[in-house]
């Protein structure tokens, strides 16, 4: 089940017609502050629709379930993770009203990051997606994939991809 937060009253409705529908991949993550930051900074306009989309990983769920037939002790574990969650949800929405961006937080699943992403692009008939990159070498994305780059190779849509640079030099560099 995905949770949303709203950061405007006009928001949390319908979408409205005619305007431009931005999707921005977010973990909370400098890199990702950085490319919603710049989104804001260079892109936005103030029509645009903003969904922050945070793909929950539930992995760490599983993994430490072992699928233990304990139902109240795997109830009380879904719980944390559904509040550490709705804090997360929240804490997106503080960062984005902190920079200006009224939108939508919303959480999603998939089997990857990148896929849930994705597909709350396509629910939500995003005319962009915006996503940070890490700036993996090829050899380490090849062998460890990365989320941009599977957003990238996978849209229907255009995707913006945001590196963080270290320093001023960095930023000039092709």
């Amino acid at each position: 089940m995905a949770d949303v937060i709203a950061t405007s009253a006009s928001e949390a409705g319908c979408l409205k017609d005619g305007v431009k529908t931005v999707v921005i991949a977010f973990d909370g993550s400098d890199n990702a502050k950085h490319a919603m930051k710049f989104y804001a900074d260079t892109v936005h306009t103030p029509k645009d629709n903003v969904i922050v989309v945070y793909c929950v990983e539930l992995g760490e769920v599983i993994t430490t379930a072992h699928f233990s037939v304990d139902q109240e002790a795997f109830k009380e574990l879904i719980q944390r993770e559904s509040d550490k969650i709705k804090n997360k949800l929240v804490e997106f929405a503080v960062y984005m009203r902190e920079i200006k961006l009224n939108g939508i937080v919303k959480s999603t699943h998939a089997s990857t990051p990148g896929l849930g992403v994705i597909n709350l692009a396509s629910e939500f008939n995003a005319d962009l997606i915006v996503t940070g990159s890490r700036g993996q070498g090829t050899l380490r994305r090849t062998f460890l994939g990365s989320v941009s780059d599977f957003i990238l190779h996978h849209s229907k849509v255009p995707v913006l991809v945001v590196t963080l640079h270290k320093n001023a030099e960095d930023k000039h560099r092709t």
